[in-house]
């Protein structure tokens, strides 16, 4: 069984290697070593995706966490 500790750590690497990506590419263009400008700007969304699903599941697990701390016994 996964946590969501596991999650979480899934999704920060996820962000780091996308933007790792992004990051070769713009160094690439800058060098003239890219042809295909339309898989620059995929990459570049997959980062911001990966980056608004680590802000969601953080966010989930943060609402998650004040419920169960504010839940009266």
């Amino acid at each position: 069984s996964r946590g969501l500790g596991d999650v979480y750590k899934r999704q920060v690497d996820n962000v780091v290697e996308t933007n790792e990506q992004v990051d070769r590419d713009a160094i690439d263009l800058m060098l003239g070593n890219i042809d295909d400008l339309a898989q620059v700007q995929s990459n570049i969304t997959k980062a911001g995706i990966a980056v608004d699903l680590l802000v969601t599941v953080k966010n989930e697990a943060l609402s998650a966490y004040n419920t169960i701390i504010n839940m009266q016994v």
